[in-house]
């Protein structure tokens, strides 16, 4: 009996014990932290196999005629046998690099724009909403965005799902400073300090092993990062040359090595694989998240998780989705047998084509074939035998090739969602609504791309602006340009950020991508009365290049009348005037739109609970001062209509106070004052009157503005 408990004693003491082999050592042994994270690198191994990966980039690449090298254990290139007069013709048509190319082009033609969207109505939320817009605009630009969305693409359909990594780079940026560093106690050179930047990698799929017990990435508790260094290259970034002999190639280098002399004689002594761990917060294994970079046996680096947000710094962009797995999949994959039944039907009409070459056959001796001009195959024979019999292949096999040279051709472009109307081979005599619906088809099924690669770029963004939060600290310059061209450079800090953000990305339009088909639209919209009643809009939808500058031109007057409205909501007045050469139309509806918007809106509500206190506020005074430059637009602009001279001036007056104002128009308070009484009394304290009686204009005598007003 006694034994049997020494047994269960024992065993539940192994059991307490075992999940200790899950987490994360504390590096006090090093073998053993090696042995943990290699552990881990195995697991997340991907699905896909390596050897599909190579063969699918080998395809793109154009080595569609690669042979298995059993002992090497990589692709290697088909022998090359320059004397022999029968060597086999290896023609490669490369339909799938023109399928791929075109794919990323139809996907990436609309380039899909992420905004930061309020997660409420508060006005705080609204405007930290518009900041993180703007900032996030601004730093998609300064990283060239447009065109790491291209290079990204070509991984993600080629493999089926690739990443970007979003991190932050304190050496990056411009140089703010200097600060001297101590070693040994004594002041050593001085070292830059540069402003940081936030930084975007693409990270190819085979790069990264992630937790296999991940569905969705957002899930992954851990991921590694697996990149090829020099050793010298190893040494500049962490100081270290790492001890091992182990190869540093990657996929890539293999694939590119079929083509590149360079790659396939460079040593592999001279390259290290670096591994990198990241570890989230709130995981067993590490509840306080780590990141931990090794080479070989040699630890690194070794740091806490360096981020706010909480989440691994990679985000993965599928083609098509896993099913069940979470990477993406690719019709790469599919297109390869069909593409190697396509070249050799290509290689073997090209042999045909060989063969029915005009030839001559000749005796030995007979012709001098170096004064042969004629392009003809020379057969000589000896004259003492008889002449050789020569058997003419039948032309038809040209036409059965032919045949299945289309059929792959199409069976290519189906799986790929690309018809001859994508690809810009349909025929002349296909109507117009028939090419339409199939394009329309075609674009269908990239829908579910298109969906994808919202998701994406909407969780890089909401990264991205976690990182500008997190660390920018001082004021940097963001520089924005408006839809009509204009730059607009503002000030801002990480804080100006919100609590919480939402960033989305519309990937749908309501207006047709195609030129002909969004002009033909407009055109209808254009007919239904008050549709359009500003050009400039029907201008900015039209989307036609080299607009922006005839935008411009015709935004002077909406400039103007918007810093009008921003200089009057913050009480500066200072050349605020109405003049005979204003637009009055425009600025009367610039300032309409402003005065429908919440800072008005807001300054209105101030301005009432000053008039409640007895007050002559700010706000009475920006209000009164906005309706009065109004009015004063409107009574020009009747001037102008009559024939009037128009005198110029601006509303003024010393600013009293307004009284509490009803909820409704025509509703009276207790005191008996409508909502007009009330209006009428701001306008009067500030020193201004109604629409006929604008008050005081400084610089015109009361004579010359009643004239002005047809008096």
């Amino acid at each position: 009996m006694a034994g049997i408990k020494d047994r269960l004693r024992d065993l539940m003491a192994s059991e307490r014990s075992a999940p200790d082999k899950f987490v994360l050592p504390d590096g006090s042994d090093p073998g053993k932290l090696i042995a943990w994270l290699e552990a881990h690198r195995t697991q997340g191994a991907k699905h896909m196999p390596d050897l599909q990966m190579k063969m699918n980039l080998a395809y793109l690449l154009g080595h569609q005629w690669i042979v298995w090298d059993r002992d090497r254990r990589q692709f290697r290139r088909p022998q090359w046998r320059p004397n022999d007069p029968n060597a086999p013709i290896r023609v490669t048509i490369n339909k799938i690099g023109g399928i791929v190319e075109r794919t990323i082009a139809r996907l990436l033609k609309e380039q899909p724009d992420a905004e930061c969207r309020p997660v409420s109505d508060d006005e705080e939320d609204v405007g930290a909403a518009d900041v993180g817009s703007r900032i996030l605009d601004h730093e998609m630009d300064r990283v060239g965005w447009d065109v790491l969305m291209v290079e990204l693409y070509f991984w993600v359909v080629t493999m089926g799902w690739s990443f970007i990594h979003v991190y932050w780079d304190a050496s990056a940026g411009s140089v703010v400073g200097e600060v001297a560093s101590l070693e040994g106690g004594e002041e050593d050179e001085a070292q830059e300090v540069n402003m940081g930047e936030v930084c975007v990698e693409i990270v190819p799929a085979f790069e990264l092993s992630v937790d296999p017990n991940a569905t969705r990435m957002e899930a992954a508790r851990w991921a590694i990062r697996t990149v090829s260094l020099t050793k010298e290259g190893c040494f500049e970034k962490y100081g270290v040359v790492p001890p091992t002999d182990l190869p540093g190639t990657t996929l890539v280098d293999e694939v590119y090595a079929l083509t590149d002399k360079a790659r396939e004689d460079r040593p592999s002594a001279e390259t290290v694989s670096v591994h990198q761990l990241w570890i989230r917060p709130g995981s067993r294994i590490a509840p306080d998240g780590a990141v931990i970079t090794w080479a070989g046996t040699t630890v690194l680096e070794k740091k806490p998780f360096p981020y706010d947000h909480g989440k691994l710094p990679f985000i993965q962009f599928d083609l098509l989705p896993g099913m069940g797995m979470r990477e993406g999949r690719t019709w790469v994959t599919d297109l390869i047998q069909i593409q190697a039944d396509y070249n050799d039907a290509r290689s073997r009409e090209a042999s045909i084509r060989r063969v029915l070459t005009p030839k001559l056959l000749f005796p030995v001796g007979a012709i001098d074939q170096q004064r042969v001009s004629s392009r003809v195959e020379m057969i000589p024979y000896n004259q003492n035998g008889n002449p050789p019999s020569y058997l003419m292949p039948d032309a038809r096999w040209m036409a059965q090739h032919e045949t299945v040279m289309n059929r792959a051709a199409d069976e290519m472009g189906e799986r790929a969602g690309q018809a001859d109307v994508s690809s810009g081979t349909a025929p002349a005599s296909m109507p117009a609504a028939s090419v339409m619906a199939l394009q329309e088809a075609d674009d269908t099924k990239l829908a579910i791309s298109r969906k994808l690669m919202a998701r994406g770029i909407s969780q890089t963004g909401w990264q991205w602006l976690m990182l500008v939060k997190q660390f920018w600290q001082e004021p940097r310059i963001v520089r924005t340009w408006s839809q009509e061209g204009d730059l607009e450079v503002q000030d801002f800090l990480g804080a100006d950020l919100g609590q919480t953000m939402d960033v989305h990305v519309s990937m749908e339009s309501g207006l047709p991508k195609s030129k002909a088909a969004r002009l033909n639209i407009l055109m209808q919209l254009l007919q239904i009365p008050g549709m359009f009643t500003n050009p400039r809009d029907f201008l900015k939808q039209l989307d036609m290049p080299g607009i922006s500058p005839l935008l411009a031109a015709m935004s002077i007057d909406n400039k103007q009348a918007e810093r009008e409205n921003a200089k009057m909501a913050q009480g500066d007045w200072m050349g605020v005037q109405v003049h005979e050469w204003d637009s009055h139309e425009i600025h009367i509806q610039e300032h309409n739109d402003f005065r429908k918007g919440q800072e008005y809106e807001k300054l209105y509500i101030a301005a009432l609970m000053e008039g409640e206190q007895q007050q002559q506020g700010p706000a009475t005074q920006a209000v009164a001062f906005i309706d009065a430059h109004v009015d004063m637009h409107q009574q020009m602009m009747v001037a102008q209509q009559m024939g009037l001279p128009q005198l110029p001036g601006q509303p003024g007056g010393a600013p009293g106070s307004p009284t509490a104002m009803p909820q409704q128009p025509g509703e009276a308070e207790p005191g008996g004052q409508t909502m007009a009484d009330q209006e009428t009394a701001i306008n009067q304290n500030a020193g201004v009157g109604d629409v006929g009686q604008p008050g005081a204009v400084p610089g015109v005598s009361a004579d010359q503005q009643a004239a002005s007003m047809g008096a």
